[in-house]
C-alpha cells in the first residue's frame, strides 16, 4: 500500500447543516441539492460529507456517538492567517476549541470544531513565523505542493492526445494556481512536474 491518502469522509448528521458550514468557509462543490453525499475537491485530495450511521455501516463499525480520536490539519503561511481562519470558522458557525497562540512543538496554530464534532486544527509550522517574524522566508502550505501535483495529473490525464496538448494543459495548471504558486520553492516543484510531462511526451514521441 502507498503512503498517501485519496479521500477522507465526514460522517455527519445533518447534511445540509455541515454542507453550508463548509460553503461558508469557502469550500465549493458540484453537487445536487438533493445529493446524499458531497465532495469537495481539497488540493490533492477530496473530503466528503455523508451521513453519520450509513457511512458507520458502510464502513463495518459501531458508532460510540463520540470523538473517532482523528483530526484534521489545515497548514497555512503565517500566523495572521491562522487567526482569519479561526475567525471565518467561529462566524461559519464553529465552535473554538483553541484560539491561535505559539505551541509547545515550536509553531503557531488554533483549533475550530465543525457542527458534527469534527477538529480543525490551522497551524502555521514555522517558529520563526511562531515568534513574529513576518520578514523570514515562510512556509508555504503543504496543500499547494500537493495542489500543483494533483491538478497537473488531472489536467494531463484529461488532455492527453495531440503534441500541443501540453502547451494547453501548462496553460490550464498556471490558471489554477497562479494565485497560490507565488513561493519559489513551489514554483520549483510546479516547473520539474512539467519537465516529468515533456520527458514523458518525448519518450511517448520517439515509441
Amino acid at each position: 500500500m502507498e503512503a498517501r491518502v485519496s479521500l477522507i469522509t465526514l460522517g455527519v448528521r445533518e447534511l445540509d447543516r455541515s454542507r453550508r458550514f463548509y460553503e461558508a468557509l469557502g469550500w465549493k462543490t458540484g453537487a445536487a441539492p438533493s445529493a446524499d453525499v458531497v465532495f469537495f475537491q481539497a488540493g490533492g485530495f477530496i473530503v466528503a460529507l455523508w451521513d453519520r450511521a450509513r457511512l458507520a455501516e458502510d464502513s463495518g463499525v459501531q458508532d460510540s456517538g463520540g470523538w473517532g480520536g482523528v483530526a484534521l490539519a489545515y497548514n497555512v503561511s503565517s500566523p495572521r492567517e491562522v487567526d482569519a481562519i479561526i475567525e471565518e470558522a467561529r462566524e461559519a458557525g464553529a465552535t473554538i476549541a483553541r484560539e491561535g497562540g505559539t505551541t509547545f512543538w515550536g509553531g503557531y496554530s488554533g483549533v475550530f470544531v465543525d457542527p458534527d464534532g469534527h477538529p480543525w486544527e490551522v497551524a502555521q509550522p514555522r517558529l520563526d513565523a511562531a515568534r513574529g517574524r513576518d520578514d523570514q522566508p515562510r512556509l508555504e502550505p503543504i496543500g499547494t505542493c500537493s495542489a500543483a501535483v494533483g491538478h497537473l495529473a488531472v489536467r494531463r490525464h484529461q488532455h492527453e492526445g495531440p503534441p500541443g496538448r501540453l502547451h494547453h494543459l501548462e496553460g490550464l495548471v498556471h490558471r489554477d494556481l497562479g494565485a497560490a504558486l507565488k513561493d519559489r520553492a513551489v514554483l520549483g516543484l510546479h516547473d520539474r512536474v512539467v519537465e516529468r510531462v515533456r520527458l514523458d511526451d518525448r519518450v511517448a514521441a520517439r515509441g
